[in-house]
């Protein structure tokens, strides 16, 4: 598949050079598809397309402090499937671990995050009604019902 998607772009090089003018029409002709890419798959079309691999379906990230960021973490526990996962910060980083996989997130508004640098297209959102209620971690994902974590 990979092989072929190359050929493809190798062959429309032209078109690319003729009918792109920046990287909004860029991203607006690849749509989901460029989602779908790996990082190495992103790097590869990059270089033949001669455009910077950040073309990315957010387009800023937003700073948070370190306090908010630290909030967020803890083990969270889905009371439906009983799946746990924790949510730690490395190196001022947010990561996920899950049983026997780890990943970072990173905030695209201040309670929104998503994976960075995987091919896992999900949506995270933190949620809290009022001081005294805890801090909800609900997971959207392509295809299937919101799941919501309560932390231990």
């Amino acid at each position: 598949m990979l092989i072929g998607c190359l050929i493809f772009l190798m062959s429309s090089k032209f078109l690319h050079r003729r009918y792109f003018g920046n990287r909004e029409d860029l991203r607006e002709f690849w749509g989901h598809s460029w989602q779908k890419l790996t990082p190495k798959q992103r790097e590869l079309v990059g270089k033949i397309l001669r455009n910077p691999t950040s073309m990315s379906p957010v387009s800023k990230f937003v700073e948070l402090p370190e306090k908010e960021v630290s909030a967020k973490t803890g083990v969270f526990l889905n009371p439906v499937t009983e799946a746990v996962w924790e949510l730690t910060v490395k190196e001022g980083k947010l990561i996920v671990a899950v049983p026997n996989f780890s990943f970072q997130i990173s905030p695209f508004s201040p309670n929104k995050f998503i994976p960075v640098n995987t091919s896992i297209d999900l949506k995270i959102e933190f949620e809290k009604h009022g001081q005294n209620n805890p801090l909800l971690m609900h997971l959207y994902a392509k295809g299937i019902k919101r799941a919501t974590f309560e932390p231990l």
